[in-house]
């Protein structure tokens, strides 16, 4: 099996085999203890959402020079019990302090080895509670200084500062960008489209 390396940063700086590469017919995967984990499909509407913010993120991240905005994108995200460890949020923010926006990139790399600094997962019907709280642990773990969940259904955010540390926002409120994304002043209902009651 061939492996496809994926650029590191820091004093990993040079290239290293770590995962291999996505068949054009195989589902999204993550790499857990060296095993690979496909990720199910979202929802249509989970996927409606992602785009809103994708889109919201981005345009705000690259207007104000801030870093990079991804969906979906592979990355390692290190624990102590398992240092090859890639996992995929939904979206991510990526700051030009952790990722330098001239740093040239590999385009043939299947992951991303930087630590994103925000980490997105839109909650999906087949997603489970234990499970996106174990990610939430890794990616704090990890490094990732913020993460949210975003819940379709409801038209909440939960948006975690730390393991401990969580605040709700519904479709009534703004979520304002603070220092991992300063001056962003998101309308949560924005991201949301109108559902059949």
């Amino acid at each position: 099996m061939s492996i496809l390396s994926i650029a590191l940063t820091g004093p990993e700086a040079e290239a290293r085999s770590v995962a291999p590469p996505m068949e054009t017919d195989e589902a999204l995967y993550e790499l857990v203890h060296g095993v690979r984990i496909a990720i199910p499909a979202m929802s249509y509407y989970a996927n409606k959402v992602t785009g809103r913010l994708s889109t919201n993120l981005a345009g705000h991240v690259e207007r104000n020079g801030l870093g990079t905005v991804v969906t979906e994108t592979l990355f390692l995200v290190p624990l102590a019990d398992d240092r090859e460890r890639l996992r995929r949020p939904d979206v991510a923010f990526v700051s030009r302090e952790r990722w330098p926006v001239d740093r040239p990139d590999d385009p043939d790399a299947n992951g991303w080895a930087v630590v994103p600094d925000l980490a997105v997962e839109v909650v999906s019907p087949t997603d489970r509670a234990d499970d996106l709280m174990s990610r939430t642990l890794e990616f704090f773990q990890a490094g990732v200084r913020q993460v949210w969940l975003v819940y379709p259904r409801q038209a909440v955010i939960h948006v975690y500062d730390g393991p401990k540390s969580v605040r709700v926002f519904d479709s009534d409120e703004v979520l304002e960008g603070g220092v991992i994304l300063p001056g962003l002043s998101l309308n949560v209902s924005s991201i949301f489209p109108p559902v059949i009651a």
